[in-house]
């Protein structure tokens, strides 16, 4: 009967060790979900603001375009 418990018991302790190992293995992967969200969302964020600066530029670059062009154009020689 004591070889029963015995076993039983080293199961049960293996078991709780699986348990755990399954446990700190949810947190790790819970943890590398959360930073890849935020590197995301960083990646997200700059997108819009490299987008916002490129429109910016191409409107500078246009108007300066268009500036120069009617300049020269009617520029009294």
């Amino acid at each position: 009967m004591d070889e029963v418990l015995g076993v039983h018991d080293q199961l049960e302790q293996q078991f709780h060790r699986t348990l755990l190992r399954v446990e700190r293995m949810m947190r790790s992967n819970d943890a590398r979900a959360a930073e890849r969200d935020r590197q995301t969302s960083v990646r997200v964020e700059w997108q819009l603001v490299a987008t916002v600066v490129d429109r910016v530029l191409l409107v500078i670059f246009i108007a300066t375009t268009v500036g120069v062009t009617i300049c020269r154009l009617f520029m009294v020689q």
